[in-house]
């Protein structure tokens, strides 16, 4: 709850800021507006990086990686990696109240595969507002497995779910440049999608079992923040 408060303050000041940008901007000779002039041509390239939860050791959450390219100012397209998410260093080791070793670990992977259409609305303006429509398509792995070491033996668990999905996916987002080819991006995101997971359960290898499953979602996600870096 604390992240998800701290990421809607963000939006919220960003949106003061654009709001109060815009209503005290100076001339159109203003050195921030000659950088969107600069980097909002035909034919610009730019690399964006957008973070929705975070790096953090052993750990890659929500990190897209994409590029954009420019077919007139007002409009663009992008490309990449989206949803990047990897976690590997989930492993304990426990002993229960039983006095049995315990050791588990966790794996979980999920990429996807995004391209969209930007339009923007008002290049006049001091902080560029634009809207994004696309599809994306990935796979989701992740894998649970426990150990459990006793006088009567040792009994291996493993629960692993494999998923495929597709989306529709939407955004709204605002860009404000820093410098003329460094930009600062947040976006808030909505997805209309369809997930298929197949599930496989088993102990000491004795017992194997698969479960499947589909369904329909509609997720929506607020204060998706980044950089787009623009390559002259």
């Amino acid at each position: 709850m604390r992240y998800i408060f701290y990421r809607c303050l963000i939006l919220s000041l960003i949106c003061v800021f654009a709001f109060t940008s815009n209503l005290f901007a100076e001339s159109a000779d203003d050195s921030k507006t000659s950088y969107k002039d600069q980097a909002l041509q035909k034919g610009a390239w730019a690399f964006q990086l957008g973070v929705d939860e975070g790096l953090t050791l052993g750990t890659i959450s929500g990190v897209d990686i994409l590029v954009k390219r420019h077919i007139s100012p007002r409009r663009a397209y992008r490309f990449g990696l989206d949803d990047l998410y990897v976690s590997t260093d989930n492993i304990y080791d426990e002993r229960d109240a039983s006095n049995n070793n315990r050791y588990n670990k966790y794996q979980i992977y999920k990429a996807y595969i995004q391209f969209q259409k930007i339009e923007y609305f008002d290049l006049d303006a001091s902080v560029q507002m634009y809207y994004a429509i696309g599809l994306r398509g990935g796979m989701r792995y992740s894998s649970q497995e426990f150990n459990n070491s006793s006088n009567s033996g040792i009994t291996k668990q493993n629960n692993a779910t494999r998923s495929m999905r597709f989306d529709f996916i939407s955004n709204l987002g605002m860009e404000y440049f820093i410098t003329d080819n460094v930009s600062f991006i947040a976006e808030y995101e909505v997805i209309i999608g369809y997930e298929q997971n197949r599930s496989t359960h088993s102990i000491t290898e004795r017992s194997y079992r698969t479960y499947s499953s589909s369904a329909f979602l509609i997720e929506a996600y607020s204060a998706e923040l980044g950089l787009s870096i623009y390559l002259k």
